[in-house]
């Protein structure tokens, strides 16, 4: 992590965000950052811990978030979950919005109320098993899924 960082452009960094100090101390020495990303995070169902993966990356990452972007700039958080259902969408949008605004409520972020999302259906036979986020309390049915595309701004 000692090279430059280029002025134009994209900085791509892989890192463990909650366990990585040198990480966090790196980010912090060389922000202010435009933007940044927290995109498809999720973990095997093995045992309780590895349930609340995705939460405990994306609740740091909305703390970082707060300490590195400057003004005006955007965190960019994609989860998966389940996918639409006509006559609950604005129900499912509102719990999208809900439970990334509780995530976003100790920071400055703004969570934006355009959520979108997009269809997709997870490959079978992986053995595998998907487990959506859903912070909602109603069942949708069905097997489809959706990425949730959930933006926050920096003021």
């Amino acid at each position: 992590m000692e090279e430059e960082i280029p002025s134009v452009g994209v900085l791509l960094l892989s890192g463990d965000i909650l366990h990585d100090a040198k990480l966090h101390e790196w980010l912090k020495a060389n922000a202010p950052f435009d933007g940044t990303a927290c995109w498809n995070i999720g973990s095997h169902r093995l045992d309780s811990e590895s349930q609340d993966f995705r939460l405990r990356v994306q609740n740091s990452v909305y703390d970082l978030a707060n300490k590195i972007l400057c003004s005006g700039s955007t965190l960019h958080v994609v989860d998966r979950g389940r996918a639409p259902v006509k006559d609950r969408l604005q129900e499912m949008i509102q719990s999208q919005l809900d439970g990334h605004r509780d995530q976003a409520s100790t920071p400055d972020l703004v969570v934006d109320p355009a959520i979108e999302n997009r269809l997709y259906r997870p490959p079978e036979n992986t053995g595998i098993e998907l487990v959506p986020a859903d912070t909602s309390t109603f069942d949708f049915g069905g097997q489809n899924m959706a990425f949730w595309s959930i933006i926050s701004r920096m003021p």
